[in-house]
């Protein structure tokens, strides 16, 4: 009687370890299948992220791009915009006056007032390669500069000449043409504009207004130095020895330092009409067209000058960096 009971009880213990056994391997089998769907899923994520990660750059990339497009086309036409009117005010509005190189330091303050958030208001060749050198322009930009500017001055050009009826046509003779007292003047006067300027870039503290008074100061100091040195140069001349107008030399016809190549190219020389007028500028009629100031002089002069002035600023800076580190 008692084995029976005991073999009962066996019997029943081992179908209720079977039961549990077959509920836990249905459990594990249940959860296995959880974990390598979960590990699908996973695996699906992550391959996911790896093509994300492969597709975000290529759109940051295009981003970049588009933003540097956009700023270059705004460069350029703040520069067109900004070298148009400083042409208009220094080579036609200001022609043989004493208080040019004030009007002109005055356009200048206006210009980088109105358009320092957008292009710097370089609009002068020589500024943008001296800043360059000073590392504050973008080499990438420094071509969208030069294009703005270039376009600016045709563009004054093409008007002037058009509202004169025609009478402004320029001759490029002097292209080639090398006088050692130019040079100088323009690579000073040059030197001077980029050192004041570049002074001023590094004054972070400065206001908008008081960034413009200090470069529009250092263009009229620029072109008041530049147009001293020509003037000594002038009185150095023996004018006695002078018999005819066709005689007159070159330094004698140039009314002043442009300290800018985009400028000289609107730039003009006084013609013989002009010299036997005593009208400076004052008009280009018969058949004697005016010769452009655009030359070697002139676009080595202003690059090398613009160079010099933003180094040595730099220069000077760098110590004193080094003195109060």
């Amino acid at each position: 009687m008692a084995t029976k009971k005991s073999s009962a009880k066996a019997k029943k213990d081992t179908t209720k370890v079977h039961t549990i056994t077959a509920k836990t391997e249905k459990k594990l089998a249940k959860e296995s299948a959880e974990v390598k769907a979960e590990a699908k899923k996973i695996k699906a994520e992550a391959k996911q992220a790896v093509k994300n990660s492969v597709a975000k750059p290529a759109r940051k990339a295009n981003s970049v791009d588009e933003a540097f497009s956009k700023k270059a086309g705004y460069v350029i036409l703040a520069e067109l915009i900004g070298t148009f009117i400083l042409t208009a005010v220094a080579v036609y509005g200001t022609s043989a006056t004493i208080l040019a190189p004030l009007y002109i330091g005055i356009t200048l303050l206006v210009l980088f007032i109105a358009l320092n958030r957008i292009s710097g208001a370089h609009v002068n060749p020589a500024v943008t390669f001296g800043l360059w050198v000073a590392r504050k322009v973008s080499g990438k930009l420094v071509p969208f500069y030069f294009v703005g500017q270039i376009l600016g001055v045709m563009l004054a050009v093409l008007v002037y000449n058009t509202i004169s009826g025609g009478s402004y046509t320029l001759a490029f003779n002097h292209i080639g043409s090398f006088d050692a007292s130019v040079f100088i003047a323009e690579l000073i006067a040059t030197a001077v504009l980029l050192f004041g300027i570049t002074a001023v870039a590094n004054q972070k503290k400065l206001g908008k207004a008081a960034s413009g008074l200090g470069i529009g100061l250092s263009l009229f100091l620029a072109v008041f130095v530049g147009s001293t040195l020509l003037t000594a140069a002038k009185q150095s001349v023996d004018q006695q020895s002078i018999t005819s107008v066709d005689q007159v030399p070159r330094i004698m016809r140039i009314n002043g330092v442009t300290a800018n190549p985009a400028i000289a190219l609107a730039a003009t020389e006084s013609t013989n009409a002009d010299l036997q007028s005593q009208g400076g500028n004052a008009s280009h009629k018969g058949s004697e067209k005016p010769e452009s100031r655009l030359g070697v002089e002139v676009i080595v002069a202003t690059l090398a000058g613009g160079a010099l002035g933003a180094g040595l600023f730099q220069l000077i800076k760098r110590g004193s960096d080094e003195k109060n580190a």
